[in-house]
This record gives structure tokens, C-alpha cells and sequence, in this order.
């Protein structure tokens, strides 16, 4: 049996670490709290690693903004990654990922998205918005209270 990074037996050889975090501070202008189950995959020789997060929040307060802003706080979805591996560095390895599901956005019309902002610090909600696959933010003011689920890969150095 692997030891993960805490020094604890992993339930699966294949991974390095796991862990979960909770945090009631996720959302930039709209209430949201999340769940996060984080899982680090790999140490490569540079000393970086790769970790999966997978994302269960619940968007709980009211829009109070117009327009197309930031959505969600990155920091508190890569916390317990960066715990684990006792690194400070992170970077979302892609600009979007598919909701795995989501009861924030009405009728999105092309499929839901999530958008990563890596520099800044924050993911926006948005969808595919034309036939040749360009994101577009959803604006705020049309988000609703309700679930949603999304899963990334980060590299931490």
C-alpha cells in the first residue's frame, strides 16, 4: 500500500494524497460555500505535482451585480492541494471545463462552462456561446440560487 505525503496508508497505490476542505467564503459577490475532494495524482522530478479537485458548491445569496464579473475565489478550491504538498504555486491546467452539473444558469443554450482565470485568481460561470466554441460569460444578474459540480486538474510547485 502507498503512503501518501501525511505519512498515512492511501486507499489506492495510485495515489499520492487525498484529502477534503470546505469553505462558506467561495463566491467574489454572491454568497457561495463549496465542498472540495482533492487528489494528488503525481510528483515529478522537478518537484512539482499534479492534483484533481473536484468542486460540490451551492450558490446561496442573492445577485446583487450586473454584467459579467468575477464568480468564484480560486484559493479556497486549491487550499488543501497546496496543504498536501506543502507548496505555495498553483496553475489550473485549462482555460475551461464542463459543469458536471449545474442549477445555477436557467437555459444556457450551448453547453454550461466554467472559466478559469489563473493570473487573477477566480473562475467565472459561463457557456460555449457560438458554434465555434468560444466562451462567454453568463452574466450575473441571471445566475439563481442552486448547485452545481466541476471538477479541474492544477500543477503545484
Amino acid at each position: 500500500m502507498a503512503l501518501n505525503l501525511m505519512g498515512g496508508a492511501c486507499i489506492n497505490e495510485d495515489v499520492l494524497a487525498y484529502g477534503y476542505s470546505f469553505s462558506s467564503s467561495l463566491g467574489y459577490s454572491i454568497y457561495n460555500i463549496g465542498r472540495f475532494s482533492t487528489v494528488i495524482l503525481a510528483k515529478y522530478t522537478d518537484g512539482s505535482y499534479l492534483a484533481h479537485v473536484d468542486v460540490a458548491g451551492n450558490q446561496i445569496g442573492p445577485v446583487y451585480r450586473n454584467g459579467q464579473f468575477q464568480w468564484l475565489n480560486l484559493e479556497p478550491m486549491v487550499a488543501k492541494a497546496k496543504s498536501l504538498t506543502e507548496t505555495s504555486n498553483y496553475k489550473i491546467l485549462a482555460d475551461c471545463v464542463p459543469f458536471y452539473h449545474q442549477g445555477i444558469m436557467g437555459d444556457p443554450g450551448y453547453v454550461p462552462m466554467v472559466h478559469f482565470e489563473n493570473e487573477d485568481g477566480y473562475c467565472q460561470a459561463g457557456r460555449i456561446y457560438d458554434q465555434n466554441g468560444t466562451f462567454g460569460g453568463w452574466t450575473m444578474d441571471s445566475l439563481q440560487t442552486g448547485s452545481y459540480e466541476f471538477g479541474f486538474f492544477v500543477k503545484l510547485w
